[in-house]
């Protein structure tokens, strides 16, 4: 990995996935193939979220996007954490596996050398993964009004969904959440985020881009976690990213 570099990394990885079939392709197949081997009609929505993780994690373990055989694991991981959401809609936390599952092999945009000033972006990433984040905020912004707190986990949600829906071009949709968080945030404490908010607040008032929050840190620097680059702020991966990403809040702890 480290002898190949940056940009082959992520040439290699692109290469890769494009040969793998599209999940819509394989779905049907793989749900009988997962009805006839775990038996997933008489699981509960804790235990499809639980394979699902385990199934995950294989992936990881046999090469992620750098290998030719792992994609049935991500594929069956997806495909039970989508059940569970059949099953509860209103469950943020199976909304976030969903989303791990699509952004362990989905790429935010293409990778081309040299880089043009404008990538290929990846279309999922304005629709589906817009869409499942802006779910979990209808489903905050529904439990403020009953008086709920929110959590680091909303927080880091919200700030997902402004730079999805940024890309989507939904400049309303990402003034209104931002908003959401400066409102939140000396009740909660997010005060680290305060200023930043505000001026975000500001450059999308005027028209400007506004990402959202950073919410973790980037991984330790070592070239072998490019392959991990160009996914959402919320991403965890395998064992190995995780272990380098902090809150930004916590981030001198990292660094101490």
């Amino acid at each position: 990995m480290r002898l190949l570099g940056e940009t082959k990394i992520k040439a290699a990885q692109d290469e890769c996935v494009a040969r793998w079939p599209h999940y819509e392709q394989v779905r049907d197949q793989l749900q009988e193939e997962l009805r006839a081997k775990l038996d997933i009609d008489a699981m509960d929505v804790n235990g499809l979220v639980t394979t699902g993780i385990a199934l995950r994690n294989r992936f990881w373990e046999l090469g992620g996007c750098l290998s030719d055989a792992a994609y049935p694991y991500v594929y069956a991981a997806r495909l039970l954490e989508e059940t569970a959401h059949q099953r509860e809609p209103e469950n943020a936390a199976v909304i976030d596996q969903i989303v791990e599952s699509i952004v362990a092999y989905e790429v935010s945009y293409y990778w081309e050398d040299p880089e043009p000033e404008e990538p290929k972006r990846n279309p999922l990433y304005a629709g589906l993964l817009a869409d499942l984040r802006g779910r979990q905020y209808r489903l905050l912004r529904a439990g403020i009004s009953r008086g709920e707190v929110p959590t680091w986990k909303d927080f880091v949600r919200c700030c997902d969904f402004i730079a999805l829906a940024w890309m989507r071009g939904d400049t309303p949709a990402c003034l209104e959440v931002t908003r959401l968080l400066i409102g939140q945030a000396e009740r909660i404490g997010w005060t680290f985020y305060l200023d930043r908010l505000r001026h975000g607040e500001q450059q999308l008032a005027a028209g400007e881009r506004y990402r959202g929050e950073i919410t973790f840190t980037p991984p330790i620097l070592d070239v072998s976690q490019a392959r991990y680059d160009r996914r959402l702020w919320s991403f965890q991966g395998p064992p190995e990213h995780r272990r380098g990403r902090w809150p930004m809040h916590l981030k001198y702890l990292r660094d101490a």
